[in-house]
């Protein structure tokens, strides 16, 4: 009995103690979870308090990313830092004053990434949706050239068949005689995401896309490597060329002046194009399609 009563005593003297344990372990794995504030480098406290100097473009964006990478992660990071949206905020915050902080700008940035949607383009960013071949799709016509054009790199925008090579989208729209739309793009590019929720839905675009166009998407930060023998040096962005996005900004700074995204380009059959806009207000869209009818 004696054995048997010291044994008892023995569990119940353990037994705080490994509740205790067990609680102390479940607290530091919750608070794992939970977001902390974060610890600042003397260097970025430094530069946040700088005024931002607008005549110095190179150095302002070399700042900017720096102060975005002392706050939020690579993905945020990844969205925040697009030149056009950095452009927006800086246009922005100047209306009211130029002595502007680089403070300033990273609480615009938070404002931004306050909205309730950005949690989903951040998602949807860290797990793409790449395009789908033609021939994975459901049975979906492209009217009037499903027979005669080359679709094997194509995917779907909002119902509308897209193709995601420049060449092929030219070649079909001077066999069927229809114009090109070109949408140069880019997977982080939440600007885009908005035009597409918002104007590419419309009945009215959708319908005369698919009626009167031919459409090519074109990523402009497609990190696919481009096979070996098609990589080459581009004089215009002063790199080498070796993945597709890098082979599409090419395409769009050489052939169109221009480096942002979303911009659209309308190349008739004739191979007149149309010169090229980043409108995203859906009267204003519709009226530069009917441009490329004309």
């Amino acid at each position: 009995m004696i054995g048997k009563k010291s044994n008892y005593v023995n569990r119940t003297k353990l037994f705080p103690w490994s509740t205790f344990l067990m609680l102390i372990i479940s607290a530091l794995f919750i608070m794992s979870f939970i977001d902390k504030p974060v610890a600042l480098s003397e260097d970025c406290k430094t530069l946040l308090q700088q005024k931002i100097d607008y005549q110095n473009d190179s150095l302002i964006l070399t700042n900017l990313r720096t102060v975005l990478n002392c706050h939020f992660d690579s993905i945020e990071v990844a969205i925040l830092s697009r030149p056009e949206f950095m452009g927006t905020i800086l246009v922005s915050l100047s209306k009211n004053s130029l002595e502007i902080t680089y403070q300033d700008f990273i609480n615009e940035v938070c404002k931004i990434k306050s909205i309730p949607n950005f949690e989903e383009i951040k998602r949807m960013i860290e797990h793409p949706i790449k395009p789908v071949k033609s021939s994975e799709q459901n049975s979906v016509p492209i009217i009037g050239y499903s027979t005669i054009c080359d679709t094997t790199e194509t995917f779907k925008i909002k119902n509308i068949i897209t193709y995601s090579n420049y060449e092929k989208a030219l070649d079909c729209s001077q066999q069927i005689n229809k114009p090109l739309l070109i949408y140069f793009s880019g997977w982080t590019c939440v600007i885009s995401r908005k035009f597409e929720d918002q104007v590419w839905v419309s009945q009215k675009v959708n319908t005369l896309l698919a009626d009167s166009f031919v459409v090519a998407t074109l990523f402009c930060d497609d990190k696919t490597s481009l096979p070996p023998d098609q990589q080459y040096y581009s004089l215009t962005l002063e790199d080498t060329v070796k993945t597709f996005g890098q082979r599409n900004l090419h395409l769009e700074q050489e052939t169109f002046g221009n480096i942002y995204q979303p911009f659209f380009v309308i190349i008739k059959p004739d191979g007149i194009a149309i010169p090229g806009t980043n409108v995203q207000v859906k009267d204003d869209f519709m009226n530069f399609l009917n441009q490329g009818l004309e």
